[in-house]
């Protein structure tokens, strides 16, 4: 797979997570780098999603597209890291999520950062081209 997928949420010069360096690897685990940036906060973790989760989560992000209302939800089998796209309605999306460092300790990042409608394609063909690869 080519590790030029990208999948930016936000902006890069702002609040974001952007997922990159996308590795498939045996029994249907697929694994990433992921950069998170919220206010002063800015980190970088592995994350690792199984099976279909991108592909519910993208397919989750398109209903919310096209209703603006509900939630879209990441919550991967490992979780130590999760993302939730709420949407109020009026074009508005809270974006939610933590990533914690592992299973041992309790070290966890909570964060929440506002996007507009007009990123969810965007999010959701990045999400669904991962997998198509």
């Amino acid at each position: 797979m080519p590790q030029s997928v990208e999948v930016l949420i936000g902006l890069l010069d702002s609040d974001h997570i952007l997922l990159s360096n996308w590795r498939h690897a045996p029994e249907d685990w697929t694994y990433s780098d992921a950069e998170i940036r919220c206010g002063p906060w800015r980190g970088w973790i592995k994350v690792a999603f199984y099976a279909d989760e991108l592909t519910r989560f993208a397919e989750a992000i398109r209903t919310l597209y096209s209703d603006l209302r509900g939630k879209a939800e990441l919550k991967p089998f490992d979780c130590r890291f999760a993302l939730t796209f709420t949407g109020n309605g009026r074009g508005e999306i809270t974006v939610e999520g933590h990533a914690g460092s592992d299973f041992v300790t309790d070290t966890e990042l909570r964060f929440q950062f506002l996007i507009d409608q007009t990123f969810l394609p965007r999010i959701a063909d990045g999400f669904a081209a991962v997998k198509s690869q």
